[in-house]
């Protein structure tokens, strides 16, 4: 289901071209300003519906950005959050349940779970929600860094293995791996669709200033008071 922003823009280019199909039914339609011409009006519908169907796509990449990262973390068969008990019994098991091994593998796990995951907004080019998305950076970045913590510490130790081929220190090491690109894919795709977002918002800028431009054209063609006037009105356009 599309987001009530999207619907938002949607509605607006409609009704801007909407708005360029009936000037173009006036007896005259001959404006001095080329920006509000037909050909220009016309280049900036298709430029505009363009930037809405290349918005979408960087918008559909970043979910999936998203929902990779997650899974390496929360949802996946092997994510890092299910591994931790094993984890944490396998050092025990290694080591014993006093030893100093599972002593520091508990206490660096104790850090990653006491960091709580902040979701990323659904419009992560909404400028009210940066600091929720700067806050939810930073805590994937934490827990990022505390996994990698116990990698390092589980390579440390004297003699650490495991006949569960997830729990290896190899295995491990590719899941931190696939984390960092994960992370470093979501925060390419947050960029990636703020600078859209933030081109794509210029032109409908334009848009509306030609708007203002058609309703004045409109005016000194045919007068405030006419049909043609009062339609565009009509049509929300110029509200």
């Amino acid at each position: 289901m599309a987001s009530k922003f999207e619907t938002s823009f949607g509605a607006r280019l409609r009704k801007f071209q909407d708005a360029v199909q009936y000037i173009q039914q006036w007896p005259v339609y001959a404006p001095e300003r080329e920006e509000i011409s037909i050909a220009n009006l016309t280049a900036l519908i298709q430029n505009i519906q363009k930037a809405n169907e290349k918005e979408t796509q960087m918008q559909a990449q970043h979910s999936a950005a998203v929902a990779t990262r997650s899974g390496l973390f929360n949802d996946g068969p092997y994510s890092v959050e299910k591994l931790l008990a094993p984890l944490k019994a396998a050092v025990t098991l290694k080591y014993g349940r006093l030893s100093s091994q599972a002593a520091e593998v508990a206490a660096i796990i104790r850090s990653y779970r006491t960091t709580q995951l902040i979701k990323l907004p659904a419009d992560p080019a909404d400028p009210e929600k940066q600091k929720t998305i700067s806050q939810s950076q930073r805590s994937y970045g934490s827990r990022t860094q505390f996994f990698a913590d116990i990698v390092t510490t589980l390579g440390g130790f004297n003699g650490y293995s495991s006949s569960n081929p997830e729990l290896t220190v190899n295995s491990l090491q590719q899941k931190l791996q696939a984390i960092n690109t994960a992370n470093d894919s979501v925060a390419a795709s947050l960029q990636k669709v703020a600078a859209m977002r933030q081109d794509r918002l210029q032109q409908y800028q334009q848009m509306a200033t030609c708007a203002t431009l058609m309703k004045d054209y409109a005016a000194s063609q045919y007068g405030n008071r006419s049909p043609q006037y009062k339609s565009l009105t009509a049509l929300g356009l110029l509200r």
